[in-house]
């Protein structure tokens, strides 16, 4: 019998970390993680020129894989992609990444953190900026210094403290993480705004939504053993 995959992909390392609460939830499958290096950092792209990429990547790998389902590992690609993809690959379901913007956690002062084309796209972002404790503040190349950090988020600590520096006196309670790649430097983050906030971040609220949907139509793996990862990456 043919393996049947899930495709995860990103343009960065934001997408390892959607991956990684996939595993946890879903550890037998096997997952094609696609790291778009090539068109890194997705948030300084036209909407328009995302919607290819995101095409020629998923016509790419569906037509070497038998892939079951498709995770848009990036909040900025499902801002202006999610729509565009589900209508012309009807036969694959597809889920993605999105803030984790909701009634509990607006009720609070709340920093939400993206980049531009997120900001500007994302229907949950523009329902709420109109609230007098919401603050938003987006990037157009932190993902590009987080992948280029290599680990060491320490070095982003002085970058931070100045972009953040407004936000120090909002009495923040919340801060949603509009990346993937943002949940990485959560401590400095945190050393930047001088607040003992709460995170929300969706990764894992996808993961188990990808459970619920593959048993809904009966193609959860049936193996015992760990899945398999393939890596493949797009490079410069």
């Amino acid at each position: 019998m043919e393996k049947q995959w899930i495709l995860v992909f990103d343009s960065g390392n934001g997408g390892r970390y959607t991956l990684s609460k996939l595993k946890q939830v879903m550890p037998n499958e096997n997952y094609i993680f696609y790291m778009d290096k090539l068109h890194c950092p997705y948030g300084a792209k036209t909407k328009l020129h995302l919607k290819h990429i995101a095409f020629d990547i998923v016509k790419k790998i569906t037509k070497k894989f038998n892939i079951k389902l498709i995770v848009i590992a990036c909040n900025t690609m499902a801002s202006v992609a999610y729509d565009f993809l589900c209508e012309r690959f009807v036969q694959i379901p597809i889920i993605a990444v999105t803030p984790c913007i909701n009634s509990k956690v607006i009720s609070k002062p709340t920093l939400i953190l993206s980049t531009k084309v997120t900001a500007k796209y994302n229907e949950s972002i523009k329902a709420v900026k109109h609230l007098k404790h919401i603050y938003i503040k987006s990037f157009t190349n932190l993902a590009k210094k987080i992948d280029n950090a290599n680990g060491n988020y320490g070095l982003l600590q002085n970058y931070l403290n100045k972009k953040l520096k407004k936000y120090k006196n909002k009495f923040l309670d919340n801060v949603v993480l509009g990346c993937t790649h943002f949940a990485y430097i959560k401590p400095q983050i945190k050393s930047a705004l001088k607040a003992n906030v709460d995170f929300f971040e969706n990764s894992e609220a996808v993961a188990r939504k990808a459970k619920k949907l593959l048993k809904s139509v009966g193609k959860c793996s049936r193996s015992k053993k760990p899945g398999t990862v393939l890596k493949l990456y797009s490079i410069r």
